[in-house]
């Protein structure tokens, strides 16, 4: 299980954030896009079963491109 620590007006907020398995007969699909500082970005995703099990996935070098089209991208 991941943590995420928000931080509002001096407040810290604990969240736990963790994988849920889908309904019978549903897969998951997470994606992300991403930029380094140089402007180069790349996108990817996985796709998930009921079990956590590797249905498939991708992943994409875009060469250089505003982190919003990269996010488009792994959509």
């Amino acid at each position: 299980m991941d943590t995420v620590q928000l931080k509002w007006q001096n407040q810290r907020i604990v969240r736990h954030v963790r994988w849920e398995k889908p309904l019978d007969d549903w897969i998951v699909v997470n994606t992300d896009g991403a930029r380094k500082r140089n402007n180069s970005c790349g996108c990817g995703g996985v796709v998930r079963g009921r079990a956590g099990e590797w249905r498939g996935g991708f992943a994409r070098g875009l060469g250089e491109c505003e982190v919003v089209a990269a996010e488009l991208w792994g959509v």
